[in-house]
């Protein structure tokens, strides 16, 4: 009988811990996005992302600045609520910026990550359409 009691007790907090490591949902298929980008070389970036007004387009560029010695890495978050169709994520703009790295997360579980160096010559994006 204590054995049972032993083997029942670990097996709900099993349970219990699995429900809450799952990734949660949101009402009506909508999803909850945070997007992270860090950079090194410029206070500002430039980036591109959807408006509120209306999530299923990208539309004009934006700008968030941080301040402090241009050698030290940057970052900044937005947080998302979408539904399928709608788009999650920023598009920035490398610039004169020495590196750029962009993460997005959709319900806590990374979808997409993407880097890239000055000298690659190349931009970064994490843009994503909620399916």
């Amino acid at each position: 009988m204590r054995g049972f009691l032993i083997l029942s007790s670990i097996l709900a907090i099993l349970i219990g811990w699995l429900f809450w490591a799952a990734p949660h949902g949101h009402a009506s298929g909508s999803v909850f996005a945070v997007t992270r980008v860090e950079w090194q070389g410029t206070n500002c970036i430039a980036y591109f992302a959807s408006s509120n007004a209306d999530p299923r387009v990208v539309g004009y560029p934006s700008f968030d600045c941080t301040v402090g010695p241009l050698s030290s890495p940057r970052w900044a978050e937005w947080e998302q609520n979408r539904t399928p169709g709608q788009v999650v994520g920023v598009d920035p703009v490398m610039d004169d910026n020495n590196w750029m790295k962009c993460t997005v997360w959709i319900n806590g579980q990374v979808v997409v990550t993407d880097f890239a160096l000055k000298s690659d010559r190349r931009e970064i994006s994490c843009l994503r359409t909620v399916r």
